[in-house]
């Protein structure tokens, strides 16, 4: 019966010190417990894990990118400015001429004989003239006589040049270095002024011709530099040189002309360009678009951690949409965003980091 009672006594015992020891470390516990939620206690509570990665800033040119097309800089018709037969041809279609270079002919016909007899005829006025001088210094010709002899004179001498510069006409010359691009006429052709006898066209320089929409034309001026990629990949390199002060009336897009280099005579008129006009150059961000988020009042933005791994939310301002990404500005030169995770996150919040391993 003793030996019951004891055995009572211990498991009794035994049983009031478990009991105790579990109040004192649930009163431990309890002095762990997070403010403003007493269900998890901060030996328990873990920051939550997001993924980042560090972008750092570049300088990005911003471009403003039009259609266009090559074209010459510089192209006439030529034209006969006198009558006559081709009488010589010095060139051929496609032939690459000086300036001043002699390019056809024409017959001469009876222009010879014309200016003999021109110059016949003002060496014969001026001598009238000139008697007509003296015989009124001495009093034997009215003034009105002398003023004849003088219009006689002067009609005779610009018939003259009008023979002169007619011969002179019969040689019709390049007026610029370039490029035959046609010929109109050929040996043998009788020809009245004005007619075209061939196109030419200067080589270098070249132009690229673009327009640009009326949200963009403040934010060009002559002088820019540009560039064009052709249809083949080439890029070549020059500055706008006209921009048109008149909007086309159904696009509402105004003439931008880039001015180009053709040196090695590579270009050709209506060859289709991608024209790229710089407008500015800043520090910009390219971050994948899967990292961009918004704001609770709605705002694009980031979602980074800052150096005390707390979660802050910085606004940004896209600056060009590509396929590849977007270039964006508003970030710090360096900034570490958060790429996986940011949608369960919020401002303030301490968090730990992975750094991604993935190339955005």
């Amino acid at each position: 019966m003793l030996k019951s009672i004891i055995i009572a006594a211990i498991i009794a015992i035994t049983i009031i010190i478990w009991v105790a020891s579990g109040q004192f470390n649930n009163s431990e516990d309890s002095s762990n417990i997070i403010e403003g939620n007493p269900k998890i206690s901060k030996s328990t509570k873990e920051p939550f894990l997001v993924e980042t990665k560090i972008y750092r800033s570049s300088l990005r040119k911003s471009e403003i990118v039009l259609r266009g097309k090559t074209d010459s800089a510089r192209k006439i018709d030529i034209k006969a400015e006198t009558d006559g037969k081709i009488e010589k041809i010095f060139i051929k279609k496609g032939s690459s001429v000086k300036k001043g270079q002699i390019l056809f002919k024409i017959n001469m016909k009876d222009r010879n004989a014309k200016l003999k007899e021109a110059i016949s005829l003002v060496e014969q006025r001026k001598l009238e003239y000139d008697v007509a001088v003296k015989l009124k210094s001495k009093g034997h010709r009215s003034a009105t006589k002398v003023a004849s002899a003088a219009a006689k004179l002067e009609s005779s001498i610009s018939r003259q040049k009008a023979i002169d510069l007619d011969i002179k006409n019969t040689i019709i010359k390049a007026p610029f270095a370039g490029y035959i691009d046609r010929k109109f006429v050929e040996l043998g052709d009788v020809i009245s002024r004005n007619v075209k006898v061939a196109h030419l066209v200067d080589k270098d320089p070249f132009l690229v011709i673009g327009q640009v929409s009326e949200t963009d034309i403040s934010k060009i001026k002559v002088g820019d530099k540009a560039r064009a990629k052709l249809i083949n990949g080439n890029i070549i390199n020059g500055f706008i040189r006209y921009i048109s002060l008149t909007a086309e009336s159904k696009t509402k897009t105004f003439r931008v002309e880039i001015e180009v280099p053709n040196k090695d005579n590579q270009l050709r008129a209506g060859l289709t360009a991608e024209i790229f006009i710089e407008i500015s150059k800043q520090q910009a961000h390219f971050p994948s678009p899967a990292v961009l988020t918004l704001s609770d009042s709605g705002l694009l933005g980031v979602r980074i951690v800052n150096d005390k791994n707390k979660v802050e939310f910085m606004n940004i301002k896209i600056v060009e949409d590509t396929e590849k990404g977007v270039w964006v500005t508003g970030l710090p030169n360096e900034v570490n965003i958060i790429t996986v995770g940011q949608e369960f996150v919020s401002n303030n919040e301490i968090v730990r980091t992975k750094l991604s391993d993935k190339n955005e």
